[in-house]
C-alpha cells in the first residue's frame, strides 16, 4: 500500500491518482468542496471517514443559526451557504460512521479490501448496549444532567434521553458502557443519504413511550437529540417560513 497524498502526513502538494481516497470532515468552505470534487475525479473509490463525513457531524448544527459570510483567514476562505456531508457534492462508495470510526470497524474494512465479504447491517446500538431495559416503557419527563443516574438500566427508563434505539450498531455501545447516553455519531440506520427516514422513525418510536402529551416539553433541544450529529442530512433544514422547500 502506498500514501500518495495525506497533508497530515506528507510533504506533497498533490497527486495524479489513487485507488482510494478516504475523505474525513464535512464541507463547509469552497476550498473543501474544490478538495472533494478533485478527490472523487482523480480516485477509483471515495470512503467517507469518520461521522463529519457522512452526516455533517455536530458542527452542522450551525446552520440551525444561519451562520455566513466570509471566513478572513490567513487564505481568505469563503465559506459555503450551509454545513453538508460530503454525498451531497459527490458519490460516496463506502461509508464508516462514527465519532471517532471504531477502531475493530477500520480494521474490519481494510481486511475487507483484501479479501471483500459481504457485511451484515441492521442491528441498533441498544442491542449491543448491557443496561437492563423494563418490558413496558413509560416517559412521564425527561430529566437534566447524569447526578444519581443508575449505571445499569437504561437511561430511557430513568427518564434520561438516548438515542441508542435508533443509532446504527457497530460503536459496541461505548458511551452507554461509560455511563454515557448515545445521541447517534453512527448515524441511523440505512444508507448515509437516507438519514430523514431514520429521523422520522426515531421521533415516532420516541414518542410511542410518552405517558402524555406534555412528555415531549421536557426534552430541551429535539434537533440536537434526534439530529446532534445527522442535522446536515435532513432535506426539510432549509426549508422558508412560508412553507416552501428548501433544499
Amino acid at each position: 500500500m502506498e500514501i500518495v497524498y495525506a497533508p497530515i502526513l506528507l510533504d506533497a502538494e498533490d497527486y495524479e491518482s489513487a485507488d482510494i481516497a478516504i475523505v474525513t470532515g464535512s464541507l463547509r468552505t469552497e476550498a473543501d468542496e474544490r478538495r472533494l470534487r478533485r478527490a472523487r475525479e482523480r480516485s477509483d473509490c471515495l470512503l467517507a471517514f469518520g461521522s463529519c463525513a457522512c452526516f455533517g457531524g455536530i458542527h452542522g448544527l450551525a446552520d440551525k443559526e444561519g451562520i455566513k459570510g466570509d471566513f478572513k483567514g490567513g487564505q481568505g476562505l469563503r465559506l459555503r451557504d450551509s454545513v453538508d456531508p460530503v454525498w451531497r457534492v459527490a458519490k460516496v462508495d463506502l461509508a464508516i460512521p462514527g465519532c471517532p470510526p471504531p477502531e475493530k470497524n477500520v480494521k474490519k474494512f481494510l481486511e475487507n479490501l483484501l479479501l471483500p465479504v459481504d457485511s451484515v447491517q441492521g442491528k441498533t446500538v441498544c442491542d449491543e448496549c448491557p443496561r437492563k431495559r423494563s418490558g413496558e416503557r413509560k416517559i412521564e419527563k425527561f430529566r437534566r444532567g447524569l447526578a444519581g443516574v443508575d449505571s445499569e438500566r437504561c437511561f430511557l427508563d430513568q427518564g434520561i434521553p438516548c438515542i441508542g434505539f435508533a443509532t446504527s450498531s457497530g460503536c459496541g455501545a461505548l458511551c452507554p458502557s461509560s455511563n454515557y447516553p448515545c445521541y447517534g455519531c453512527m448515524g441511523f440506520s440505512g444508507s448515509i443519504g437516507e438519514q430523514d427516514l431514520g429521523i422520522a422513525r426515531a421521533i415516532s418510536a420516541l414518542a410511542s413511550g410518552f405517558e402524555n402529551e406534555k412528555a415531549s416539553e421536557t426534552l430541551a433541544d429535539p434537533v440536537g437529540f434526534f439530529m446532534r450529529f445527522t442535522y446536515p442530512c435532513f432535506s426539510l433544514k432549509g426549508a422558508k417560513k412560508n412553507g416552501s422547500k428548501g433544499r
